[in-house]
């Protein structure tokens, strides 16, 4: 899911505090939660709420939204400029630009000149980004490559697409001409939290940071700068791959699954359910009364990093588990239910797919 303006989401504005996000974030999460609201958006609009104030709740999370809104002002003011819409004969598209008109524009820029005025020679700066220093700069998906993120190991780390010339022409976060793959495994708790890691390229030892909720297949982008075991000009892709934990398994597009065990009278009266997060944090799961069979519990926007930059779920599936070792005051009660009930066991039918 992709977040419009988390302030608008919430109600807010765009200098109201973290008690005031808190508060707009409760009263809205309250009124749409879909095991209180039976309405067909509620869900839809419960995840979007949770993604806005996961966004506006991180200090980073809402410093690179900032970042993102204003350079996309600015490629809108320079783009009213020129008259086109993302650049000489090309598009914008969700912060991306491209453009077929060559190495020189309507304007008269060069490539590199256009690239200097809308973010500067040092590329973004602040958080890091797109080469601007370390740190995570935010994500792109640009046309003709394929999304990537900036990585630790020097002022020259940054990220971008995975192909510099794609159908629509130059892009200015793609890729040099000399390029490597690798790939690194990681854990899920690396992955989730964000982690440096030490890794050889070439002689050298760097730290590679990887940024938090990054799932499973995302491309790290490492620059040469000729300290970092990369020539100048070449460049290292390196593609993550998410090992899951002994609770966690990766699903599909960010979401994460685990199994909640619940007892046969939780299920029947509701209950409650204490699950660790893949940081070691942990959460309350309220389980409804009468729960079925088959339904999930479900945590939004708590996963790894979706495709189009929204943030997966964690998905639980609920196994019914009978405590051992019964007591002889437990095993009677489990006698009179089964003296009343009428439930028979059976072979439980298949599910056609």
């Amino acid at each position: 899911m992709t977040i419009g303006n988390p302030y608008e989401t919430l109600g807010v504005g765009k200098d109201a505090t973290k008690q005031e996000i808190k508060k707009a974030y409760q009263k809205l999460a309250k009124k749409w939660h879909p095991d209180v609201n039976k309405a067909p958006e509620a869900e839809s609009k419960f995840k979007e709420i949770a993604e806005a104030y996961d966004i506006l709740s991180h200090d980073d999370k809402r410093q690179a939204y900032e970042e993102e809104q204003r350079y996309a002002s600015m490629r809108r003011e320079y783009a009213g400029r020129t008259g086109g819409s993302g650049g000489p004969g090309g598009a914008q598209d969700g912060g991306a630009w491209s453009w077929s008109g060559g190495a020189q524009g309507a304007a008269g820029l060069s490539e590199e000149e256009l690239y200097e005025m809308l973010f500067g020679k040092g590329g973004i700066g602040g958080m890091g980004g797109f080469g601007g220093g370390e740190g995570f700069g935010g994500y792109s998906d640009t046309a003709g490559g394929t999304r990537g993120y900036g990585a630790y190991g020097g002022g020259a780390s940054g990220f971008g697409a995975e192909n510099a010339w794609g159908a629509s022409g130059f892009d200015p976060f793609g890729a040099s001409a000399r390029t490597q793959h690798a790939k690194l495994n990681v854990s899920l708790e690396q992955a989730w939290q964000g982690a440096k890691v030490n890794v050889r390229v070439g002689t050298k030892d760097i730290a590679l940071r990887v940024p938090e909720r990054m799932a499973d297949g995302t491309v790290i982008r490492l620059k040469g700068d000729g300290a970092n075991g990369l020539q100048e000009g070449d460049e290292l892709l390196i593609e993550l791959s998410v090992e899951p934990n002994a609770s966690y398994a990766l699903g599909e597009d960010g979401d994460l699954r685990a199994t909640v065990e619940a007892a046969p009278w939780q299920v029947v009266l509701g209950g409650e359910a204490i699950v660790r997060l893949p940081d070691g944090g942990q959460v309350k799961l309220r389980i409804p009364p009468d729960f079925p069979a088959g339904k999930q519990l479900r945590i939004p926007a708590k996963g790894l990093r979706r495709k189009d930059g929204g943030y997966g779920d964690i998905l639980f599936d609920v196994a019914l588990a009978v405590p051992p070792r019964p007591s002889e005051a437990e095993r009677e009660l489990y006698r009179q239910l089964a003296e009343r009930s009428g439930f028979m066991a059976g072979i439980k039918p298949r599910s056609r797919s």
